[in-house]
């Protein structure tokens, strides 16, 4: 069990470095090109892609049979069936339902599965395209809870009902077909048969087409956006035409079973090499009921098949789907094909300058971001073999403690970053500037999060927090798979997500020349601020750590005395005594920023406002005596609000309100204390942020409390010629528990 730990100091030690950055060929949407994909249909409303459902092909004109059956009467159940003839128009099976002077509900014998879409063709008579009237309603599991149903007018206007309440009304206007669809419409309905589809999908969402312009997708907003949900119930499909004789054909809306989509033509960056590979990330939901497939791939830019080869830059992605029986397919919102290289590393041609450095300091902030400043002399470190010392920047350092241990001492990662050029001072008389004083300003990897710039990157919705967090790392040079890198605790929750990304829409899409470092303050401030972040010297090395406060020991790794003599009292190893004193001392009560947090997201599908509230009422409560006021007592309302559209699910404003209001609405008594470094004697690692340390009273017996390390101010080692660097103080920053 060590109880003195040598220090070695390494300049040009070997420190993971990016290359060349990634490359991310995409497609949403908005930019599919749907001119150059075969078998699939993009929702001029939602733009989802899809395959192509068969009323949109050529073959339903000339095809009734199998997918394409359209029902017949005797498929009804109907009130007065004598009243009713069947037609076929164009040929044989292009069976249509005619009444003859009644007006009754026609309900199809046979239930269908939840969320089976529907086709309809009706025949509107003379009427204004101005009016109206009803000219159909139709829906499934009419009459009963649940139920859905959609009612059309001579207009082009449309009602939507579920449980048979009005939940939606939506008008023909082109503003709401996307230009990328490519829609043709009739000019007028007027003695014109009129095509619909509905099609349920996108978690909660009803999307309507029909060939007179009208086009839209109703929100339900009584289902989760965060699962699939039976939007349209498993029940019989009925229509009625309330006005007039009707004309009506239906039939179970199938997709095609193969298809594939492309996007535009991608020129990558540079040329990714030889065995280079892409991965994926997408995002869709299944439509229909059976069993959907997709594989995705990247292609060259006339669609063959693409082999990275170190000269190839023209490229697109696509995304081929496969539908069993033509029943269900998979709508797709957004895809990415991911070529990230292999980090690389600087020069593994460590110098040792321990013996050469005259001063050294290093400082932890709140925010878990180190520091160092370093002094040595010009002509001490050029002898040890440091090149060009005077100008090279982002030159890595290495600092480490080590047991002392021969022939190979254990050694622990106290700091690992990279020196800025020195500020120089040069002596009076020193007429080779040998003796120049050099001071090195470092800072530590966290540093290397601020100069990752995200040049290409893909959405972070819908993933994990740590899934993102590790990719953000991932980028800066530092993949956990190779590393590992990251350790310690990360929010269970996945971000937010919408299927509107399939319009561009993003909760959480890195832009170009966002920062990494920038990107995970964005995820912390929203998620995660009340953790303990930064990169930490652990037993399994130099660590980005992460830690909850909420699941982190309170369990003290050390105790410290405020005398000597206390300390042998206590009965610490008289060789440690000096070592687990506190010299100087000083506490203060920091006051609550708030006692009431609101966040306030949105749901990007409905529009509508997302919140939570959290109120301290004891803290707010002004009669409350003195003496039994609460720790974070301001006898006043002390509100903050957060508005963020990017939270756009309840799950998302929740965690953002919980944790905003733990940081905020809770009062600190912080300390600051001096003592030596504080090293573990057990496992020679130094006690740094989110390490327990209680302090004993004078007496040494009576505990004045326990504290959570939250910053580190200064941490000084100071050489003397004759032993090293002897003088090795520190200023901690705690938290009381």
């Amino acid at each position: 069990m060590a109880n003195a730990w040598p220090l070695l100091i390494e300049v040009d030690c070997p420190e993971p470095r990016p290359q060349k950055g990634r490359l991310v060929v995409a497609a949403d949407g908005t930019t599919w090109d749907i001119a150059n994909s075969t078998g699939v249909w993009l929702d001029p409303t939602t733009l989802t892609l899809m395959l192509a459902p068969l009323p949109t092909t050529a073959a339903w004109r000339t095809t009734y049979a199998g997918n394409y059956a359209r029902f017949q009467k005797t498929d009804y159940t109907l009130t007065t069936p004598a009243s009713w003839k069947q037609m076929q128009i164009k040929a044989s099976g292009d069976y249509y339902l005619q009444s003859l002077n009644v007006t009754e509900r026609a309900t199809l014998t046979t239930a269908w599965s939840a969320n089976q879409s529907a086709y309809l063709s009706v025949y509107v008579p003379g009427l204004k395209d101005s009016d109206d009237t009803v000219i159909l309603k139709a829906g499934w599991g009419v009459g009963s809870a649940g139920s859905v149903e959609v009612w059309f007018t001579a207009s082009g206007a449309a009602s939507v009902y579920k449980s048979g309440v009005l939940v939606g009304s939506y008008t023909r206007n082109d503003s709401n077909i996307a230009p990328q669809a490519g829609a043709v419409y009739l000019s007028s309905v007027n003695s014109q048969f009129i095509t619909i589809m509905m099609i349920p999908c996108r978690r909660r969402e009803l999307v309507v087409v029909a060939s007179n312009g009208l086009s839209f997708s109703h929100v339900f907003g009584d289902l989760s956006a965060l699962t699939s949900n039976t939007i349209t119930p498993a029940a019989a499909f009925s229509w009625l035409v309330p006005a007039g004789q009707a004309s009506v054909q239906l039939a179970k809306l199938q997709f095609a079973t193969t298809g594939y989509a492309v996007s535009p033509v991608k020129k990558l960056r540079y040329a990714p090499p030889t065995g280079a590979t892409f991965g994926n990330t997408y995002a869709y939901d299944q439509i229909g009921t059976g069993t959907a497939s997709a594989s995705y791939s990247v292609v060259k830019d006339d669609l063959t098949a693409y082999t990275p080869n170190g000269v190839i830059t023209d490229v697109r992605a696509k995304v081929s789907l496969t539908s069993a029986t033509g029943a269900a397919t998979y709508g797709f919102y957004e895809v990415d094909m991911v070529y990230t290289p292999d980090p690389g590393s600087t020069a593994d041609d460590p110098v040792d300058i321990t013996c050469d450095v005259e001063r050294l300091s290093i400082s932890v902030d709140d925010d878990g971001r180190a520091t160092c400043s370093l002094t040595t002399r010009r002509k001490p470190i050029t002898d040890a073999g440091v090149d060009q010392p005077q100008i090279t920047s982002d030159r890595p350092i290495r600092i480490a403690l080590t047991d002392g241990a021969t022939p190979t001492p254990a050694e622990i990662d106290i700091f690992r970053g990279t020196l800025t050029p020195p500020e120089i001072t040069y002596e009076q008389g020193d007429t080779t500037r040998d003796w120049s004083v050099f001071v090195y300003a470092g800072q530590d990897r966290t540093r290397d999060f601020d100069l990752a710039y995200i040049v290409e990157s893909f959405p972070y919705d819908g993933l994990s927090f740590q899934a993102a967090l590790l990719d953000l790392l991932e980028i800066a040079g530092y993949p956990d798979a190779s590393g590992p890198y990251f350790v310690g605790d990360t929010p269970a929750l996945d971000l937010p997500y919408s299927p509107n990304i399939s319009k561009g829409q993003y909760a959480l899409a890195p832009d170009f020349f966002d920062t990494v470092g920038g990107y995970i303050d964005k995820l912390k401030n929203d998620y995660a601020a009340n953790y303990i972040t930064g990169w930490m010297p652990t037993t399994s090395g130099y660590l980005y750590t992460w830690i909850d406060p909420a699941l982190a020991t309170t369990t003290p790794a050390m105790t410290l005395y405020q005398s000597i003599g206390a300390a042998t009292t206590a009965g610490v190893p008289e060789v440690l005594r000096p070592k687990r004193v506190v010299r100087a001392m000083s506490s203060h009560y920091e006051t609550p920023e708030a006692t009431q947090v609101q966040v306030v997201g949105q749901d990007p599908a409905t529009g509508l406002f997302i919140t939570k509230s959290l109120v301290d009422t004891a803290a707010e409560t002004a009669s409350t005596a003195p003496a039994s006021r609460p720790y974070n007592w301001r006898g006043r309302p002390v509100p903050y609000q957060l508005r963020d559209p990017t939270l756009t699910t309840q799950a998302a404003v929740d965690a953002a309100c919980d944790i905003l209001y733990d940081r905020l609405t809770t009062g600190r008594i912080l300390i600051e204390w001096e003592s030596d470094f504080l090293v573990l004697s057990s496992n020679n690692r130094p006690l740094w942020l989110g390490d327990v340390v209680r302090i004993m009273e004078p007496d040494g017996t009576t505990t004045k409390g326990d504290y959570r390390i939250i910053g580190i101010p200064t941490i000084d080692f100071v050489t003397e010629q004759t032993s090293g660097f002897s003088v090795r103080k520190a200023v901690y920053r705690g938290q009381k528990i």
